[in-house]
């Protein structure tokens, strides 16, 4: 008659009172079944004869209903949240008294409580996520109308069968009585806890520290039980559970919540953990400000501020009606950005005030900042007249101008801040030059150089070569006398690309990273000692994550940002955290979050940070080849889609993306724009692939302590690990008689390209070389093409016979005009075989898709021509073609770079009369 309602205990704490008999009359509600009791009352089902509607009635304790002050405030507060009319919060529709029963009326629920989910294990990170920003918008709806809730927990939080959640008996709790036993509590242990003064309210184990100190509490303490209750949906276990109630309530004045981990053994994703430890704050001051800040920082960890609703994912493709990207926005509008609205502070100084992020450019084409000795100006990289220069920037009056001719990126100033070292890129080739302040006495310091700096004194430059050596590449950090002479070759780094010199104040050492890797290979930071060459290698926060270059905060501190996924590495759809660094002890603080990747960084003679922010959008968009019709987005959002596989059948297309707020694998439908998940793991997989026949899937992932191949089922069931690799297996492609997966190895110990059969054994090296990526196997799975090279200038693309020990049948370079950030996508072949399709960019700098003829043994290169993409407003990427050649798939995205200065939040001084 109503359903399979699983609410026992749903709606309120259990305790059997007196009960109604069925079919009693409360005003036009019929009474039908008992679906909950507890101590603040009954709750039926019943029908409303009125509307003809299925309804929840609760009728309250005699206590409370004879009691005319609590009655008066009871109805207050029941007219407030009837107000609210909030999808996440539980809809009271009426309020009436029948002789002596007093009771409510509110929306029938069909599903079950938080914590009878919670029974069967915790949630996966983007399910806890979708669920706690829909718990977020509700507390922020209600704390608004100026309710609070005080008791904020699984039991009071309900999750329909549709997903939608909606919070419980919200205020009520303010109206508990003295003397309710802790009985009263589902669990039997956690109970709610009050005083003779009714002054400490809540459920042991989910109360804030203020509330069991019996302080006033506001909002911001049903954000502290949110934490909890968050805690608990992805672990499985309470935060701050003791053996004794007494032991719970020290541990919450007292206790950090015990590290992360799922009881599953899978980890959490950092973007949830920080935000997690906001909320659980000790100092109320120290949380999120409110309920909307929470809300916001939980979209913004998800890359989708869009509907938390998981119905939303699968909504038809709307036409894109706006083409600036949400972050970018933020940035051009000059907006502040708040340091993950103060997810951490800044280090220890005069104010020790929360850090906000500042837009200083607004061009969106700036990037490479620099700072000056005396901290008035900064140098940049940027392309906004067309063409990459450098320019300088006053920070007190804002003024700016072109220095350089271009094309030129990676400023430094020299110590006494008259000359500015950049680099220079002339086809495939970059160069170390300086120039004066102004502009002028231009001169070339050193060929083939990639990154410099000067030395503390201004006497020496280092600078770092990144080459070819056959199909390895090899870093090296040299130094030259910065008034001209011989080099020398410091340090080493065989296989590994290495860049972003920094001098340590004493002179003594020079940093660099490995943050520049377009892969999923950890990045290394390398202190080496100066004249001794001496390398020491440091981890850095994370094991995934584009690092930006390096600013030494002190003789034995660096500082960094790194992308919270490997979509920083060059995508840019990715956040990221500052972190500092002891290079002595190993400790590691972070100082900010922002909502952007960081390529580059540097620090401000008074300590405040500036780098460059990218951020974007990265779609999926079909074209119809040979045809007039228009291409169409088949994804959209401010989210990171990207890498396409076309299914067997030519409906579905595989990508990666973060609009999970993880980076999993997702399909689409080309014919209806369904949207589905085919990953769902705390770990980051991308870079999908079909086997031949269909019925498989391949991709990469760090599902163990590096990046591995996995295959499943096409649908995602039943995933395996295949590799074993121990450093970095990625870009995994299947021969057509689905014998061999052909995958890349950048393990120095033994990188290249490797085939492997889909159950882990014969694992065979084809061809040994560091600088080796992205292999696709030709249809008759005769040949794989790859590529080689260090950056898009130097790019090329090979092509190795399967069938002949993998000797190499084909070379053409691809063809690049400009540095940029996009990483290139893997090269595809047409059905047929006798063409290779891949991305580049045209003479003008615009990135499209090119193809090109396939014939062994011979040079095509005549035969390229333009196939797609080459807008001015998008950058081609990855790319997929459908099985019958007609359509193709291209990852193309926006891309906003702006300069961000992260400095301290100045209060506004209390005594302002005009504030008032």
């Amino acid at each position: 008659m109503c359903g399979d309602i699983r609410v026992s205990r749903a709606y309120f704490p259990s305790e059997i009172s007196n009960m109604l008999k069925l079919g009693t009359r409360l005003g036009s509600y019929e009474v039908l079944a008992l679906i909950g009791a507890g101590g603040m009352g009954e709750v039926y089902s019943a029908h409303d004869h009125h509307l003809d509607r299925k309804v929840a009635v609760k009728t309250l304790p005699e206590r409370l209903a004879s009691d005319p002050e609590a009655l008066g405030r009871f109805e207050r507060e029941a007219k407030a949240i009837a107000a609210l009319n909030h999808p996440n919060i539980l809809g009271i529709h009426d309020m009436g008294r029948e002789g002596d029963v007093v009771y409510i009326v509110m929306e029938l629920l069909d599903g079950e409580s938080l914590r009878s989910r919670l029974a069967t294990g915790p949630l996966p990170p983007r399910k806890a996520t979708e669920l706690a920003i829909q718990m977020a918008h509700g507390l922020s709806a209600a704390h608004t109308k100026g309710i609070i809730h005080r008791d904020l927990k699984p039991e009071n939080i309900f999750i329909s069968r549709d997903g939608r959640l909606k919070i419980l008996d919200f205020g009520l709790a303010k109206l508990t009585l003295p003397g309710t036993s802790s009985a009263d509590s589902p669990t039997g242990s956690l109970g709610v806890l009050q005083t003779d003064k009714g002054m400490i309210l809540g459920t042991l184990g989910y109360m804030s520290p203020e509330q069991v100190r019996g302080e006033t509490v506001d909002a911001r303490s049903d954000l502290f039980s949110f934490g909890a209750v968050l805690f608990e949906m992805l672990t499985g276990t309470k935060a701050f559970a003791r053996d004794s109630a007494s032991d719970t309530l020290a541990a919450i004045l007292r206790d950090d919540p015990p590290e992360m981990e799922s009881s599953s053994g899978k980890s959490i994703p950092m973007g949830l953990r920080r935000i997690l430890d906001h909320c659980l704050e000790k100092d109320p001051n120290h949380r999120f400000h409110d309920a909307q800040d929470l809300a916001f920082a939980l979209e913004s960890a998800t890359g989708d501020t869009g509907s938390s609703s998981s119905s939303a994912i699968a909504a038809p493709i709307r036409s894109m009606n706006s083409r600036i990207p949400l972050l970018g926005a933020v940035a051009l509008g000059g907006l502040l950005v708040w340091g993950g609205l103060a997810l951490f502070r800044a280090k220890p100084g005069p104010s020790n005030a929360p850090l906000a992020l500042r837009a200083l450019t607004y061009s969106g084409r700036d990037t490479s900042p620099a700072a000056s000795p005396d901290g008035k100006t900064i140098a940049f990289t940027s392309s906004r007249d067309g063409k990459s220069r450098i320019w300088l920037k006053q920070l007190a009056g804002g003024g700016e101008l072109a220095l350089s001719a271009g094309t030129d990126d990676y400023p430094r100033f020299s110590p006494d801040g008259s000359s500015i070292l950049f680099i220079r890129t002339e086809g495939v080739r970059s160069d170390l030059y300086r120039m004066s302040v102004l502009g002028t006495d231009v001169h070339k310091v050193v060929s083939e150089a990639d990154f410099g700096d000067w030395s503390p004194d201004g006497s020496r430059i280092a600078f770092t070569r990144i080459r070819n050596e056959g199909t390895s590449m090899v870093s090296t950090l040299n130094i030259i006398n910065a008034g001209g002479g011989a080099e020398q070759e410091l340090a080493k780094w065989p296989g590994l690309s290495v860049s972003t010199p920094r001098w340590r104040s004493d002179g003594r050492a020079i940093a660099l990273n490995t943050g520049r890797s377009s892969n999923g290979v950890q990045g290394l930071i390398y202190l080496v000692d100066y004249p001794s060459g001496k390398i020491h290698t440091f981890t850095p926060a994370n094991n995934i994550g584009f690092i930006s270059s390096l600013v030494w905060d002190s003789p034995v501190e660096i500082e960094y940002i790194q992308a919270e996924s490997v979509t920083g590495n060059g995508v840019g759809t990715s956040s990221a955290v500052a972190f500092r660094q002891n290079i002595n002890t190993g400790a590691i603080t972070p100082l900010f979050w922002a909502p952007v990747a960081c390529a580059t960084m540097d620090q401000l003679a008074d300590g405040r940070i500036i780098f460059d922010g990218i951020s974007g959008r990265q779609n999926l968009r079909e074209y119809t080849l040979g045809s007039p019709t228009p291409p169409r987005w088949i994804t959209q959002g401010n989210i990171g889609d990207r890498q396409p596989a076309f299914s067997l059948d030519g409906e579905w297309v595989a990508f990666s993306s973060n609009r999970s707020g993880n980076l999993d694998l997702w399909e689409v439908s080309t014919r209806t724009g369904i949207v589905r998940s085919l990953t769902d793991d705390a770990a980051e997989d991308w870079d999908p692939g079909f086997s031949p026949d269909g019925h498989h899937i391949l991709w990469s992932t760090s599902r163990s302590a590096s990046f591995e191949i996995w295959r499943a089922n096409a649908d995602g069931s039943n995933p395996h690990q295949v590799t074993h690799d121990g450093f970095d297996a990625e870009n995994p492609t299947e021969t057509r008689d689905g014998q061999w997966i052909v995958y890349m190895s950048t393990n120095p110990k033994s990188a290249g390209l490797w085939k492997i059969h889909p159950d882990g054994s014969g694992g065979t090296l084809l061809i040994p070389g560091s600088n080796m990526r992205l292999p696709e196997v030709s249809p008759d799975g005769s040949f794989v093409v790859f590529q080689t090279g260090t950056g898009i200038q130097d790019a090329r693309i090979k092509v190795v016979s399967l069938a002949d020990g993998a000797k190499e049948v084909f070379d053409t370079p691809v063809p690049g005009f400009q540095k940029t950030v996009v990483t290139l996508g893997r090269s595809r072949w047409t059905p047929d075989g006798k063409h290779i399709i891949f991305t580049g960019q045209n003479d003008q700098g615009l990135d499209g898709v090119f193809i090109q003829d396939f014939i062994p043994g011979k040079d095509t290169l005549a035969t390229r021509k333009k196939l797609a993409g080459f807008d001015p407003d998008w950058v081609s990427e990855s790319l997929g073609i459908s099985p019958d050649g007609k359509r193709l798939v291209i990852s193309e995205s926006e891309r906003m770079f702006t300069i961000f200065i992260a400095e301290p939040i100045h209060q506004l001084p209390k005594d302002r009369k005009d504030l008032k």
